[in-house]
Formats: structure tokens, sequence, C-alpha cells
């Protein structure tokens, strides 16, 4: 059964009889990071704002993002909940975790025992 693509408000899409495997769930999170970078690009264009204040169409622009953003956050933590097997599908899975948790981590040590932290066995 597909994942649950209907009115994404107030509701998690990636949940139910429709759970994504791993990598399907990396591949949604890389796409959603994508529209997230063109989604920030845009929105620090005149059309949608001036002077840092969004004007109507920026703040709808924004709260698509905003969308974009939770659904990636649910997407990368779908995948985070078991690894893939077989060498290549482990390391795109890794990587993946690993690029997404850089983005908040305090210190390269705290990332690097992030890092290590996968390839321990998973339960």
């Amino acid at each position: 059964m597909a994942a649950d693509t209907g009115d994404l408000s107030g509701r998690t899409m990636l949940s139910g009889s429709g759970a994504l495997a791993p990598l399907q769930a990396v591949a949604l999170y890389e796409a959603l990071s994508t529209l997230i970078d063109v989604a920030d690009g845009l929105l620090c264009q005149p059309r949608f704002q001036h002077a840092g204040v969004l004007n109507p169409a920026g703040e709808i622009l924004s709260l698509m993002r905003d969308e974009l953003g939770d659904r990636a956050e649910e997407a990368i933590a779908t995948a985070a909940k078991a690894a893939p097997t077989g060498r290549h599908h482990r390391m795109g899975w890794a990587e993946a975790l690993i690029r997404h948790n850089a983005r908040g981590a305090d210190s390269v040590e705290e990332l690097a025992a992030f890092a290590r932290s996968l390839a321990l066995p998973r339960s």
C-alpha cells in the first residue's frame, strides 16, 4: 500500500500501513531537502520580501517551506529506524543520516561519535 499523500495539514504522511523502507525514506528526505533549498533561495528574492519582511506570497511560500521541513524530518526519522542491508545501500543510508546530523551537531567530535554509532549493530 502506498504512503498517504492526501491533505498534509495536521497529520503525518509517513505513518500507517504504507511505511517507507529505509532507502525510500532517504530518497524522500533528499528530494525534500532539495525543495527546501529552492524555497529558501526564492524567499530571498525581492518578489517575496522587502527589507527582510515577507509579502503575502512570501508568507505562503514560507509556510510551504516549513511543511516541507516537517516532512523531511519525518522521512529522515523513518530512515533512521532501520539500516538497509548490503554495503552500497548502507553507505547511502549512513551518508544521508550523517549529512542530516551535521546540520545540528555542536562539534566535529559529536558528529564523529554519531557516525561511529551507525556502524554498530542495530536492534
